[in-house]
């Protein structure tokens, strides 16, 4: 045991600091709800909710009194994973810990994935010490969100796939598929990510394609069995053969209340509140059954209105890269503006800045400065990471990693559209890793290079 630490002591110090800020961050988080673990942890999204239905017998569902109506919207991953810890021990504490401990993982994954990409230490390592102290990070680790089981399957399934192009193993393809599924189970978000990678795939095997489609159906086939179980329950009770109503909910629910914001002039909440009661449903109670209706009212909406559409997906694609998500990380430790932008800061760039530096200047010498902060460091890192893709793929002769990690990158932030103005760093937290690779290989790259030219410099002047 000794030996092995010492091989990897690298790996062991990044796992010990993602754990004790994650634990200091608990600290004062406790601190802030009066020592109330249930307001320190539970979330919106309901999986807390639906677990305590389970342990108390109320069955699968996100209602907190009679009828409990059966939820179809959150899948299963996060609420048994809750449910079984807290068999184990009689505590949410355990299963807190066992959370905390995965999102520790997080940074040792992305150092695993980080050497498909480049051998160079300085990313490799930087890639750790960034995901063991990316604030979203640290705070979904200790909500009972699906972020952390989500990232922790997404970039095990991801590091599967690097290995298999590598060693060109079946039991490693299947291993990805089964974890892909998995973290359809936990976020609905991938559940066409399979057919990215198999196409991406089928280019890169192009000559040796009789034998990738084998692997290719091997590798679909388990993440569809995967899924099978939960999909088997949905037609069971709802008579829909589908894993969540998520895209359509989505896109009537949120996307549609954003454009017309836009549009209109008036707030989110305004637009949605309309929404609802023109018979949409809250994200949380939405069912499987409608998922197909929910799609087919909200595209018309959508099309009528292609220039807010427009403006509202250009906004979202933009802060999907640079939302630096701080001030929920702040709002958690209860510390929050008295005041609101009330709309997107882009949004008043262009059209109050008066009003948005302002506000900046408002909240300069307060700890809510650390949002400014946070937002200049993601526009630093998103600059570098789209800098870092295309130097790669100019300078390097392997192209496949990299294209990989870029097609994923794209594929959530195209699923994270329909979102709108519901847009948080959160939905960027199981692939900031593949940023945070490509952002420190340009950074290396430019550090480097300043560096040799200081020498050189430097070796003249001596001479």
């Amino acid at each position: 045991m000794v030996e092995f630490l010492r091989r990897h002591k690298v790996f062991f110090a990044i796992f010990v600091l993602a754990f004790a800020v994650r634990i200091i961050y608990l600290v004062f988080a406790l601190g802030a709800h009066e020592g109330k673990l249930h307001e320190t942890i539970s979330g919106a999204d309901c999986y807390f909710v639906i677990s305590e239905n389970i342990l108390q017998g109320n069955g699968y569902s996100c209602k907190t009194e009679p009828p409990y109506t059966l939820n179809s919207i959150r899948p299963p991953v996060q609420p048994y994973f809750l449910v079984a810890l807290y068999s184990v021990a009689g505590t949410y504490w355990f299963a807190l810990l066992v959370q905390i401990a995965f999102s520790s993982m997080v940074p040792l994954i992305g150092m695993y994935v980080a050497r498909y990409l480049t051998p160079n230490p300085n990313v490799i390592v930087g890639v750790g010490l960034l995901l063991a102290l990316e604030p979203s990070g640290i705070l979904f680790s200790m909500l009972f969100y699906g972020e952390t089981l989500f990232t922790v399957a997404v970039l095990g399934s991801i590091a599967c796939v690097c290995a298999y192009i590598k060693k060109g193993s079946l039991p490693l393809f299947a291993t990805a598929g089964f974890l892909l599924g998995l973290a359809t189970l936990t976020k609905p978000t991938t559940q066409y990510l399979p057919l990215v990678i198999v196409l991406l795939l089928a280019w890169h095997f192009r000559k040796t394609l009789r034998t990738f489609a084998l692997h290719a159906a091997i590798f679909l086939l388990v993440f569809m069995a995967t899924l099978s179980p939960w999909v088997y329950r949905n037609y069971q009770h709802f008579g829909v053969v589908g894993v969540s109503p998520q895209l359509g909910e989505q896109l009537y629910a949120v996307l549609v209340p954003s454009v017309l914001s836009f549009e209109n002039g008036t707030t989110f909440a305004q637009e949605f509140e309309r929404i609802l009661a023109n018979g949409g449903t809250d994200p949380s109670s939405a069912s499987v059954e409608n998922g197909t209706k929910y799609f087919k009212m909200a595209v018309p909406m959508l099309l009528a209105h292609p220039f807010g559409l427009v403006v509202i997906s250009a906004n979202t694609a933009l802060n999907f890269f640079i939302h630096d998500g701080m001030i929920e990380v702040l709002k958690h430790l209860e510390i929050r503006p008295k005041e609101r932008l009330g709309q997107p800061a882009l949004f008043l760039l262009l059209t109050d800045p008066g009003r948005l530096f302002g506000y900046i200047g408002h909240v300069f010498f307060t700890p809510l400065v650390w949002i400014l902060v946070g937002r200049i460091v993601w526009v630093a890192i998103t600059v570098l990471a789209f800098f870092g893709l295309a130097r790669y793929l100019w300078r390097e002769s392997t192209k496949i990693y990299a294209t990989l990690f870029a097609s994923i990158v794209l594929y959530f932030m195209l699923t994270t559209l329909v979102i709108g103005l519901a847009v948080t760093a959160r939905y960027r937290i199981p692939i900031n890793a593949l940023i945070f690779i490509f952002a420190l290989y340009e950074l290396v790259g430019i550090v480097t290079v300043l560096y040799r030219r200081g020498v050189r410099e430097a070796w003249k002047q001596c001479l």
